[in-house]
């Protein structure tokens, strides 16, 4: 299980350049339906893929769905994006923590 985000829709995963996934919507959209990405489940019964809330709807797939490689890829990248070194910010949801000059954290959010 992953501590940061876990779903993402067929568009998403074809523009993130990921290993050992197809680069257009299209070909997501091939691969979901070859591997049946809709009808899996995980080890506790609960569904893999979801219909998008809101307007558009479309399907989300969870990040266990994708190739090992792939996976480790989005994993990292969300870690990324969560950091910023150049503010001495790690962002962790909605509570970001900021590292002064004395090394004490000052919890913001």
């Amino acid at each position: 299980m992953t501590t940061g985000r876990e779903w993402y829709a067929a568009a998403e995963l074809a523009t993130l350049d990921l290993q050992d996934m197809p680069n257009t919507v299209r070909g997501v959209n091939l691969l979901v339906k070859r591997e049946r990405w809709r009808d899996r489940q995980a080890a506790d019964g609960s569904r893999l893929a979801r219909r998008r809330p809101g307007r558009g709807g479309g399907w989300e797939y969870h990040i266990n769905l994708c190739p090992p490689r792939a996976r480790m890829q989005l994993i990292a990248a969300d870690a990324t994006d969560r950091m910023d070194p150049a503010r001495g910010r790690v962002r962790v949801g909605r509570v970001s923590a900021e590292r002064t000059g004395e090394d004490l954290l000052h919890f913001t959010g």
